[in-house]
């Protein structure tokens, strides 16, 4: 089964229902207090492949993605990032408090953007020539996929 090169998971599950666009801002919202909670922990475990940290770094990584390729998809002009670019370490050595607030700033302005959405601008199609069947809706979708399959999988320390 292939894996991510940053986080070592496998890819996101396909069992899991269609994400209804409406709930779509609510979902990131979650996932990111979520992971916020287990990242400001006390006693929140050490980066290591597969940890808390690493599955936040990566999901961090994909939400700042996401806002470039709506971006892309809706036809809009570069917008910036919610946050600065991340450093380039290797996700065991970031800092997860930093992480923890990266995340959630990176969820929160995705989720605020997704809320504004019309239904026409949902059904956008990815101009990509490679992604021609990919609408935001679609994305959005599989983004919540990932999320999911990223940020569920891990528990707060006892």
């Amino acid at each position: 089964m292939p894996v991510s090169p940053h986080s070592g998971c496998p890819p996101p599950p396909h069992h899991l229902p269609p994400f209804d666009r409406a709930d779509a801002p609510a979902v990131l919202r979650r996932y990111a207090a979520r992971t916020h909670r287990l990242l400001t922990h006390p006693h929140a475990a050490p980066g290591r492949p597969g940890s808390p940290l690493e599955r936040a770094c990566h999901a961090r990584d994909i939400c700042l993605a996401f806002h470039t390729r709506l971006g892309i998809t809706l036809g809009l002009p570069a917008a910036p990032l919610p946050i600065a670019p991340p450093p380039p370490v290797p996700y065991r050595d970031e800092n997860p408090r930093t992480v923890a607030h990266e995340l959630r700033a990176a969820a929160e302005a995705l989720a605020d953007r997704l809320a504004l959405l019309s239904p026409a601008d949902w059904a956008r199609h990815d101009p990509r020539p490679a992604a021609a069947p990919f609408t935001v809706e679609t994305l959005t979708d599989q983004l919540l996929r990932t999320l999911a399959h990223l940020l569920t999988e891990v528990a707060l320390p006892a």
